[in-house]
């Protein structure tokens, strides 16, 4: 072999090496984006993450607060107890569903459709709504328990009086507030404050939906939206 095609050799070697390098370098960003986000550990768009009966044994004395749903199911409430300063204290060892789960932010960021730097700040802005309908949620869920998703009594989450804010469920909420909105016989007995609320979920719930996974509380949310709408003429 020439030494000239001893260095072409050498530099497609490197062009290669480079291009490894790259296409590592959006699976490590896409996991940092995770490792840095929680927004699927916390009760921002689930409510609970089931487990296998045969992994339940395994997590059993972990504290994830395993219990059985009234399907026979395996789950744990989120936000997860073993969530701490929005890090997995567990990660390695985390249940399958967790290890499972990508978002369509994380695939985007792996597959390079956005980048880090804006997957970032749409994280920053679904942790901001959600911030603001934690702190603007409607008082008939502030004095009382949560429940799971087959409102059966939780052994639970935690009350919304909790000092630590990461043990609210967000989604969990947005549950019970739509419940109780879809129950009122005209949307014109909303109050504005209310109005608001259905509004900002509205918008938050879009970005979830666009973002970071798919949820029919966007079409539950729409349906109030659409009806205060009819009730002023049609006027935003």
């Amino acid at each position: 072999m020439s030494n000239h095609d001893q260095i072409a050799d050498e530099s497609s070697d490197t062009a290669l090496d480079y291009q490894r390098l790259q296409d590592l370098n959006t699976a490590v960003q896409s996991s940092m984006l995770c490792q840095n986000c929680a927004l699927c550990c916390d009760g921002t768009i689930f409510n609970y993450v089931e487990v296998s009966k045969q992994e339940a044994r395994q997590l059993e004395g972990i504290g994830l607060g395993l219990h059985e749903d009234k399907k026979g199911k395996q789950i744990f409430n989120l936000s997860c107890p073993k969530l701490k300063d929005c890090k997995c204290t567990i990660y390695p060892n985390r249940p399958k569903t967790c290890v499972s789960f990508h978002c369509a932010l994380t695939r985007s960021v792996m597959n390079e459709t956005v980048t880090y730097t804006d997957a970032g700040a749409v994280v920053l802005e679904v942790k901001k709504s959600a911030a603001w309908l934690l702190q603007n949620a409607p008082d008939f869920v502030k004095s009382k328990p949560f429940y799971d998703h087959d409102s059966k009594p939780a052994k639970l989450l935690a009350m919304w009086h909790d000092d630590s804010a990461v043990r609210t469920n967000l989604r969990q909420i947005l549950y019970e507030v739509r419940q109780e909105f879809s129950a009122y016989p005209a949307a014109q007995d909303f109050t504005e404050t209310e109005k608001k609320y259905i509004f900002k979920a509205f918008e938050h719930l879009k970005l979830v939906d666009r973002h970071l996974t798919k949820t029919k509380l966007l079409l539950r949310y729409a349906e109030l939206v659409n009806r205060i709408h009819i009730a002023n003429d049609g006027e935003c």
